[in-house]
């Protein structure tokens, strides 16, 4: 029930009439593609910043619009938006998944037909979440850059052991070990 925040940047050389007046084009040649970019973390956030690697401006450049969901988990929010995710991963997929419908269902002059997710490190995690949970045909494309796929894998990895035993129930060779942050 909590209102997530997202950024929506608009494609360059969009233009009010093109989107934001009563005649939106029917063309779908004349709609956007979308292109969703979860961040990492899971306690990070997606900002009005200037990014080496997943930079907003860049991929709206290219023609994209481009959603930045600051799901649950993710800082700048509250401490308990953010250890909202803790032990509850899905939930930054969940959440993606809500925006990107309410994106299109607000802004006709994007093309639900051309909708792609892009993460990495946890949002890398997101991409393979989404991969299975997505509703059918909402992404066309789903990148995962350095995403989490195994949680035992991933504790051998990391720097961050705190973390991994945190959000897992301790170390994998452990008997209170989950295999996934979302077990119980």
């Amino acid at each position: 029930g909590d209102d997530v925040q997202s950024w929506l940047i608009y494609p360059a050389g969009f233009t009010q009439t093109e989107g934001l007046s009563e005649s939106t084009p029917t063309d779908p040649l004349q709609k956007h593609p979308l292109v969703v970019i979860y961040h990492g973390g899971p306690q990070g956030s997606s900002a009005d910043d200037w990014h080496y690697r997943w930079n907003l401006q860049y991929f709206a450049s290219m023609g994209f619009a481009v959603l930045a969901p600051n799901f649950h988990g993710s800082t700048g929010f509250g401490h308990e938006f953010c250890r909202d995710i803790t032990g509850n991963w899905e939930i930054g997929g969940r959440d993606t998944i809500h925006g990107v419908r309410a994106v299109l269902t607000e802004h006709s002059w994007i093309d639900p037909r051309r909708v792609v997710g892009l993460g990495g490190s946890y949002g890398g995690y997101t991409s393979n979440w989404l991969n299975g949970n997505a509703p059918e045909g909402m992404f066309q494309a789903l990148v995962c850059h350095c995403g989490t796929f195994g949680m035992r894998s991933s504790y051998y990895a990391t720097d961050e052991l705190f973390f991994k035993e945190t959000e897992c129930g301790g170390a994998p060779h452990t008997d209170q070990h989950r295999t996934s942050p979302t077990s119980q």
